[in-house]
């Protein structure tokens, strides 16, 4: 009885229910055959929608079985009494009006870009409204050469205006204005010291150009790369690799930007005065190698200096002679500043002090023998040994100073070349200031005052001579 008048008053109520061409209906779609979508509208019959209105272009189901939906009755079938309804016309007519809602406030809209047209992109939004992008509002910054790469995607856009049923957007407008919201938030970033993300874009002479978050290009000096010195910093990354980083300085105007990567990493530097004292003996690795002198890795990050004069006594051998990169060599610690990041070593303080058997072997008066070294404006540098280089002044070379005439790289004068042996008198020996003197010309003069002496000697030995004598050797 009851099942009976619950059908009398659903009955009752669809035939009050009235439906005409216009009218919005709700209904479920609950089959989907080769030619219609059925719905129940909730009347005896339910209402056909063609199957054209729930797909895409390409041929994909934009609605399935169990789906809710709003519809236009646009007519009824006349044999068999079926309601025919339009998805589409009622979703344009509310997707109009989400148009309008969006460009009034100035919102930005998902729209597929689905062909070249002239002069532009034709564009569709949610499958239904065709709309126009011009080639000027497409790109910004960086312009493709292929124009096609933008077809069968998905882009963000703003409404520039809205026209006869059509509608014009603006790829570059929403571009524009999401680099200046990233632009703003990085810059803030930076600001606050913060680690930034980024992409390797490309390799340049002495770094790497940096990609930050598509919106600024950074430049990591390979001297940023690490603490450590490396050996192949060009190899260090990959193009395409994504790296942490921290930015060192920014200029707003030319909008160029340093990174750093060690920066994030600690200073070995901040411990250095705890770890080594002036006087330890420390080892390490060579690095470089050049004239002036040879830096030793002591740690990873940590280098010291070891200056030409520090390298060894004999001044006669070169450095490349000595050492090699990547020589495991013991040095003194000279010299520690850690406000200049600077450390200074010795390995010739290690080795035996020449002038320690200097004050042995070499007395005030004595007559040496060294080679010339170099010819100064005020004197000569004499090698006495490899490790041991006296100085004689001019005064002591020459008697007519004015004779001499210095220029640069003087190498031969009076007979005398560089290279040569001379002798001399050491006429003085500082050893607080480790200095010895040397004098040609006493050394003649002593010489001279001996050949003197050595004659005075001869003539008193001399005896008398007969007449018979000197006839005898005149004869021989």
């Amino acid at each position: 009885m009851n099942d009976w008048i619950q059908e009398l008053e659903k009955h009752f109520h669809e035939s009050l229910k009235e439906v005409k061409p216009g009218s919005i209906i709700s209904g479920k779609i609950i089959k989907i055959s080769e030619n219609f979508a059925f719905v129940d509208i909730g009347l005896k019959k339910e209402a056909l929608l063609p199957i054209e209105e729930i797909r895409n272009k390409e041929g994909e189901f934009i609605l399935s079985e169990g789906d809710e939906i709003e519809a236009l009755v646009i007519g009824k079938e006349p044999q068999e009494g079926f309601y025919i309804l339009s998805f589409k016309k009622l979703r344009e007519k509310k997707l109009w009006e989400e148009l309008k809602e969006a460009y009034k406030e100035r919102r930005p809209i998902e729209v597929k870009v689905l062909a070249l047209n002239k002069g532009g992109y034709e564009v569709e939004f949610d499958f239904l409204l065709k709309g126009f992008m011009p080639y000027s509002q497409a790109f910004f910054r960086d312009k493709p050469e292929n124009l096609d790469s933008l077809i069968g995607k998905k882009i963000k856009v703003e409404i520039l205006e809205i026209k006869n049923e059509s509608f014009i957007v603006s790829r570059k407008k929403f571009l524009e204005k999401e680099y200046q919201r990233k632009k703003e938030f990085l810059i803030n970033k930076i600001k606050a010291g913060k680690p930034i993300e980024g992409i390797v874009k490309k390799k340049v002479e002495g770094g790497f150009l940096i990609e930050i978050e598509e919106v600024l290009t950074g430049y990591l000096p390979y001297k940023e790369l690490d603490w450590k010195r490396i050996d192949n910093p060009s190899e260090y990354f990959k193009i395409g690799e994504k790296i942490k980083v921290k930015a060192l300085n920014y200029d707003p105007v030319k909008e160029k930007l340093k990174l750093s990567i060690k920066a994030l990493l600690p200073d070995p530097w901040g411990r250095v005065s705890q770890k080594y004292k002036e006087g330890d003996i420390v080892k390490g690795k060579i690095t470089q190698i050049f004239d002036f002198g040879a830096f030793i890795e002591l740690e990873p990050g940590i280098e010291g200096f070891i200056p030409v004069k520090e390298i060894t006594w004999n001044k006669k051998v070169k450095i490349d002679e000595i050492l090699e990169k990547g020589d495991e060599v013991s040095a003194l610690i000279l010299e520690i500043k850690p406000s200049e990041r600077k450390i200074l070593l010795s390995l010739r303080k290690l080795q035996p002090d020449p002038w320690i058997s200097a004050s042995k072997n070499y007395k005030l008066g004595e007559i040496v023998e060294g080679v010339i070294e170099k010819f100064l404006p005020n004197g000569l540098l004499i090698g006495l040994t490899p490790e041991l280089t006296a100085f004689m002044p001019l005064k002591e070379f020459l008697k007519d100073l004015k004779v001499y005439k210095y220029k640069k790289e003087l190498t031969e004068f009076e007979g005398f070349k560089v290279g040569d042996k001379i002798k001399g008198k050491i006429i003085n020996i500082d050893e607080e200031k480790r200095k010895i003197q040397i004098s040609y010309l006493k050394y003649l003069e002593d010489l001279e005052n001996k050949e003197i002496e050595d004659y005075k000697m001869q003539a008193k030995e001399t005896t008398f001579i007969t007449l018979g004598e000197i006839f005898k050797k005149k004869i021989n």
